[in-house]
């Protein structure tokens, strides 16, 4: 009898471990899911628009009247806008650093949702460059990058189905700090931002 009642506790602990082990597995996996984020065209809304810990970032796709869309005309000219807006409780430093995923691997690249080949790779997306920007309250920096050939801002592509995407690791300093401490960074993601969009 003695046997069967530690046979059964023995159970009855690893039930109890495994569906802690669960529970981690599936608190994990929607931690990742809320850094990937992705519309396509048969979504309720046409831009993205989430927060991470105050920091809220938009992404859409434009078009020529500047309203979001998934869906553009063939010959529709439209632009990739993303912004990033400080709701948080703290001024912060927006760092750019050389390996910087906006400045150096583009902003929003297309590609064929097909094969997944690249379409159009983007250049430096905006005025900012290697360095560290002020980031206070209510600030928001907002990008709208440019073809790295051709330099154009609008885009204009042939009948088809399509993928923008941003993934990126974005980099922050307290403004509080007296000395910039690269060792104090605060690390928002790596965020996937993806935008499933037809050119019909």
């Amino acid at each position: 009898m003695k046997k069967i009642t530690k046979n059964f506790k023995f159970a009855a602990m690893m039930l109890l471990l495994a569906g802690v082990m669960i529970s981690c597995g599936k608190e994990n996996n929607a931690n990742e899911d809320n850094y990937f984020w992705n519309i396509s065209p048969n979504s309720p809304t046409t831009s993205i628009v989430n927060s991470v810990d105050g920091i809220e970032f938009t992404f859409c796709l434009m078009d020529s009247t500047q309203n979001p869309s998934t869906h553009f005309k063939e010959g529709e000219p439209f632009t990739i806008y993303f912004a990033m807006k400080n709701c948080s409780n703290d001024s912060l430093i927006f760092f750019v650093g050389l390996p910087c995923d906006l400045t150096n691997h583009g902003l929003g690249d297309i590609f064929h949702s097909g094969d997944n080949r690249l379409v159009i790779d983007f250049g430096v997306p905006c005025l900012l460059s290697m360095g560290y920007y002020p980031f206070p309250l209510n600030k928001e920096y907002q990008f709208i990058p440019s073809d790295a050939h051709s330099g154009n801002t609008q885009i204009m592509l042939p009948k088809g189905k399509y993928t923008a995407k941003i993934i990126h690791t974005f980099e922050f300093l307290l403004n509080k700090d007296q000395f910039i401490n690269e060792n104090n960074l605060i690390y928002f993601g790596t965020i996937t931002f993806k935008i499933d969009f037809e050119i019909y």
